[in-house]
């Protein structure tokens, strides 16, 4: 959760692959896929970046989440 009350985490239904919900205050939450191979984000940014940790190289990058 950010400080301005937006949450993020990840859900799956019976080993679909996992979705990225991102819910912001004041609006329908939303889901989107991960890219294959990606592992959940650690964070999203204001701006719409999902933030990801590669625990093997220790690299974080931002990405732009999709809808």
């Amino acid at each position: 959760m950010t400080d301005e009350g937006r949450a993020f985490g990840t859900a799956n239904e019976g080993g679909a692959d996992p979705l990225l919900v991102d819910a912001t205050p004041g609006s329908e939450p939303q889901t989107h896929a991960l890219p294959d191979g990606s592992n959940p984000p650690i964070g999203v940014m204001e701006s719409d970046l999902a933030i990801h940790w590669d625990i093997k190289s220790g690299i974080i990058t931002a990405n732009p989440i999709e809808g």
